[in-house]
């Protein structure tokens, strides 16, 4: 009896040194992590830089979501979000396996900009996939009246604005087309109808 409780406290102590082992952290994260995908929202559409590297260097278009409808709660009762606010940290965690979820939820102080917010999903919840092998896209439906605007960025063509007025009509009626415009000599944007 004694013996098998030495041996189960060496092997306790060697599978605590290896669960401490940066390696095995990294390879744990990046084996569970493959299956989970994230889906990342920001709670401002009025950063420059944002729109620069985001939306086609001012070109493209941002789809803003009702975050209070009930495809982003998690309990039926709408009483919890399936939203995590991403954290901005000065410094690396220092341990992940204390706080695994921190770990998916937490970036770089320089990010903080980007006021990101994210909703995981697992690779079954995926509809489609786009993109090559080594870049794929992966794509899953959401309500259409999810969707409260779709913003243009200042430098969106006419054909651009004239396609997503005809998208708008014929599918999500209920949204509104806004184009994004510099103010503040283009530190900040303002919304207006496009």
């Amino acid at each position: 009896m004694i013996t098998c409780g030495r041996e189960m406290k060496a092997s306790i102590g060697m599978l605590a040194s290896q669960l401490n082992d940066p390696e095995t952290i990294a390879s744990l994260l990046k084996r569970y992590s493959g299956d989970l995908l994230c889906f990342s929202l920001s709670a401002t559409c009025q950063s420059p830089v944002m729109w620069a590297h985001y939306a086609g260097n001012n070109s493209g278009f941002v789809i803003q979501f009702d975050t209070n409808h009930q495809w982003f709660r998690r309990r039926g009762d709408g009483s919890a979000t399936r939203l995590q606010r991403v954290s901005y940290l000065d410094a690396d965690l220092e341990e992940v396996l204390q706080d695994p979820q921190g770990a998916f939820i937490s970036k770089s102080a320089e990010w903080s900009y980007e006021q990101e917010w994210r909703l995981y999903c697992g690779i079954q919840h995926i509809e489609k996939t786009v993109g090559s092998a080594a870049d794929p896209i992966h794509l899953m439906s959401f309500p259409r009246d999810a969707v409260s605007a779709v913003i243009l960025g200042p430098k969106a063509s006419q054909e651009a604005t004239t396609r997503a007025r005809d998208i708008m009509a014929a599918s999500y009626p209920n949204a509104q087309l806004l184009v994004a415009q510099p103010i503040l000599f283009g530190k900040s944007y303002e919304l207006a109808k496009a």
